[in-house]
């Protein structure tokens, strides 16, 4: 079994249900094919993250979803630093139809909650995973990533590259088997800006959903692949925080 959140309970606040049709149809979709409960509350316009805190409390949620359409800003940002569990930021302009996920994994290189979460919901929902490492492309920007281990693909030969992107994989989602990473379909492994890169692939699959693990800052000088995502809200996007336990990797960097 793997062990992640399992999003049984999941959580969608509102200030006007007259807004919120895409957001109820959407999130109604996922939590039938979760086999999760939806609860739909309404909030007041004063005092909205000590609302939020206590329905989730109230509702045991361990998922709550913030739509564009009700929420946006630093009210946005309040939300996202000061809720206990993970928060699904939803473009509700459309109806999303859960059929591709996309995980980004840049920087520190180590286990990523996001992939295994991404692993955990592609095997209830049946649907694919794409993976992209996107590593900085200039060399004062690798030097500030200390932790990124980043080797030329050129250095080793290429009849190695299936089990070097496997054990990557494998390190990076410890609590997954190899049966449930085969809805891992592809793997990209570039350089470039990652906030650049997340939307190009995004764009390119037409993904559904964007599992990012961040540390919970979006201040300036952190976070700056979600601060642009969130100034550009055109995918949804899961923000996972990462595992107490964290295990440190190698991985092999195409040159772009």
């Amino acid at each position: 079994m793997i062990q992640v959140p399992l999003f049984r309970t999941i959580l969608l606040p509102l200030r006007s249900k007259n807004l919120a049709g895409n957001s109820i149809r959407t999130m109604s979709l996922l939590a039938n094919r979760l086999s999760a409960e939806l609860y739909i509350s309404e909030f007041r316009n004063k005092d909205v993250v000590q609302q939020l805190l206590a329905a989730i409390e109230n509702f045991e949620a361990d998922l709550v979803v913030i739509a564009s359409s009700q929420f946006f800003g630093l009210q946005t940002q309040e939300l996202i630093h000061q809720s206990p569990v993970p928060v699904l930021l939803l473009p509700d302009q459309r109806e999303w139809a859960w059929d591709s996920v996309l995980v980004p994994m840049s920087g520190e290189i180590k286990q990523n909650s996001a992939l295994e979460v991404a692993v955990s919901m592609a095997n209830q929902l049946n649907i694919p995973v794409d993976v992209i490492h996107v590593a900085p492309s200039s060399v004062e920007a690798a030097q500030q990533c200390a932790s990124c281990v980043v080797e030329s693909y050129t250095d080793h030969p290429h009849h190695e590259y299936p089990g070097r992107i496997e054990e990557f994989l494998a390190e990076a989602a410890p609590f997954t088997s190899t049966r449930e990473r085969a809805k891992i379909r592809e793997v990209r492994l570039i350089a470039g800006d990652p906030a650049h890169e997340i939307l190009v692939h995004s764009r390119m699959r037409d993904s559904s959903l964007i599992i990012l693990e961040w540390h919970g800052s979006i201040k300036k000088g952190r976070a700056a692949t979600l601060r642009h995502l969130l100034r550009q809200p055109l995918f949804p996007v899961l923000l996972i925080r990462p595992a107490t336990q964290q295990y440190q990797m190698k991985v092999t960097l195409i040159a772009a």
